[in-house]
Order: C-alpha cells, then structure tokens, then sequence
C-alpha cells in the first residue's frame, strides 16, 4: 500500500467510526423502541382484557340469579307473589348484586284475556293496577312481579314490556333460543337520574313444562313470562370498577356503530 494509499484511510477513519456509531446507535435505539411499544402493547391489551372480563364475569353472575328464577318457575305448579319476593330475598339481589335495579317476572298474557288479568291482579290488593301503555294488541308482556318491590321499582308494574320497540326485540330473542338475551340501549322505567341516563335489560323466558319446546314454534307458543332484570349503565360500571382505571378509558356502544345515538 503507497504512502496516498495510507493517507487517505487515516483520513477517512474517524469518519467511517462515527458512521458505524451512528448506525449502531440508531439499530439500538430502534430494538429499544420497538421493546417499549411492545411492552405498552401488552399492557394495554392486558387492561382491555381485565375489563372485558370483569363486564362479562358480571354479566354472567346476573343470568345465573334470572336461570335461579326459571328454576323456580319449573319447580312449582304457580309461583306466587311472596314466593317471588322469598327468592329475590334470599338471593339478595341489590346487595350481592349491585348494578341491577331488581329482578322482575312478566306474564304472557293473550289480547283476550286482559281484563281478566287485571282483575285478578286487582283482587291480590293492587286496586289500581293496570296493564300500560293502554291499547289493544294481540299479546302483552305485563310486569307483575318486581322485587325489591319499593317505589321505584313501582314504576314499572303493569307496564307491558312487548309495547317498546327494543325491549320486545330481546324478550322475542330470548323467547325463540330458549336463552339469555340483552336489549338494546333504552330509557329505563327506574331511571333516578335527571340525565336520562342508559340502560338495558336483560331477559330469560319461561314456558308452560307442560307444553314442547324443541323449535322455534313450540317455543312461541308455550311461552309463559319473562325473567328480567334492568340496569343502568353507569351504575353498572361504578359497581364493576369502583376505583379509577389509570390504565385505560373506555367507551361502551350497543352495537357496532360508534355514535354518539349508540353511546351507552
């Protein structure tokens, strides 16, 4: 190697060093920052699964107390309104259970048998009982039982839950796959709040055991009542996260869309 030769690499060394510096410097950074996103990526996907499990764990305890009440229901010959509110006691619903506004029962009953519905609930000490909205149609779906039968949950006795859009859609649902089904988003009867906040509830059917169940007709036609339990959702979320998640905020929908119409 001549001596221009040898110059000429003495010269460009220190360059070629910083050069290889950099790229090193710039590789590490780079295995670092990806290791950190990686590391917020799995605590983020951590606090979403601890959320949507808590929800759902929730959930689940809240239909294992309506499959109780369906129990009850295919145990006896006629479940009566203090064996209803036995139950509901002994379950302790509002306080193993916060979130939920009570535990309800819905009779079935047929367009032409309303008057004599009413009369028979009249005779049981409710003089005043009627089965709500008024109007004529071919089947309701009158609340009945509702426990704790206190002055909120007054507000819904007698109320036809068949009459509303979205409550009827659930209990059908519920209805026609022998199953838990939750509504869509509404205004419950219980609200407490001047915010008119959201709410669903939740339904399990009853059918007559003396009657087939096997499709989706028999179903319908032995149907008896509905089990249900409403709940407003922010009351829901305070009970199932009582302390603040720093980690993570989340926003509820029903359905898929996202909009503010949809927001629960």
């Amino acid at each position: 190697m001549d001596t221009y030769s040898r110059r000429a690499i003495k010269k460009y060394l220190p360059y070629l060093a910083l050069a290889l510096l950099v790229a090193l410097t710039y590789t590490t950074w780079r295995l670092y920052e990806r290791n950190v996103r990686q590391r917020e990526e799995n605590r983020f996907m951590h606090s979403v699964n601890h959320v949507i499990n808590e929800i759902v764990d929730r959930i689940h305890r809240y239909e294992m107390v309506l499959q109780g009440g369906a129990g009850l229901f295919a145990a006896s010959e006629e479940v009566t309104r203090e064996e209803w509110q036995a139950y509901c006691e002994y379950q302790q619903t509002v306080d193993l259970y916060p979130g939920v506004r009570g535990v309800g029962y819905a009779a079935i009953i047929d367009g032409d048998e309303l008057m004599q519905h009413e009369t028979s609930v009249r005779a049981e000490g409710f003089p005043d009982y009627a089965v709500w909205p008024a109007g004529e149609r071919d089947s309701y779906a009158a609340v009945v039982y509702m426990e704790p039968f206190d002055d909120v949950n007054e507000r819904a006795f007698g109320f036809d839950l068949f009459s509303e859009e979205v409550r009827r859609t659930a209990a059908e649902r519920a209805r026609d796959h022998d199953s838990a089904s939750i509504s869509g988003k509404l205004t419950l009867q219980q609200n407490l709040r001047d915010d008119n906040q959201a709410g669903f509830i939740m339904f399990l059917p009853v059918y007559n055991k003396d009657l087939p169940q096997s499709t989706v007709e028999e179903r319908r036609r032995a149907l008896e009542g509905l089990i249900f339990a409403p709940f407003q959702m922010i009351e829901l979320m305070e009970n199932i996260f009582p302390d603040p998640l720093y980690a993570i905020d989340f926003e509820i929908y029903d359905g898929t869309e996202i909009s503010q119409a949809a927001l629960l």
